[in-house]
């Protein structure tokens, strides 16, 4: 019997086709914005193969690598670390609400990605918010806070 590996679906978006992020960048035309105001998904949904134990932030460094997908990130890799931009847009480019959330199985955890570790089958999507979250419905809740998969 072959030993397979946990694998993720990882995706990053912008703004999704008719979603209140394109509809920002059409009206208010921020220079990150595309100039034909087309949706902007720098990642579909992607499968990836991850090692147990690995977090939000480690699956997110990987993924983006392999694909070349411009990400940057600061505060080490734990607790404190921060996605400050990919695909080259910036938290506070399009708005002083504006900036990279993430949810896991259709949660928005209430930590940081650098502390919420992957399970088998897990969903994570990164999208970017222009107003807090509200736009994305981004009600924070807890997850996973024994580090354990279910």
């Amino acid at each position: 019997k072959k030993e397979t590996k946990p694998t993720i679906t990882h995706s990053i978006v912008i703004a999704a086709e008719g979603s209140y992020g394109q509809k920002v960048c059409q009206e208010k035309k921020y220079p990150t914005c595309p100039e034909d105001g087309r949706a902007e998904v720098p990642l579909p949904p992607t499968k990836m193969e991850i090692d147990n134990g690995v977090t939000v932030l480690e699956a997110l460094i990987q993924i983006t690598q392999a694909n070349k997908i411009h990400m940057d990130y600061r505060g080490g890799r734990g607790a404190t670390a921060y996605v400050q931009g990919m695909g080259n847009v910036y938290e506070f480019d399009r708005g002083q609400g504006s900036g990279w959330m993430y949810r896991v199985n259709g949660i928005f955890p209430d930590r940081g990605a650098g502390v919420v570790p992957l399970c088998d089958g897990d969903v994570v999507e990164w999208l970017y918010t222009t107003n807090l979250g509200i736009d994305l419905n981004a009600d924070l809740e807890p997850f996973r806070r024994d580090g354990k998969c279910p």
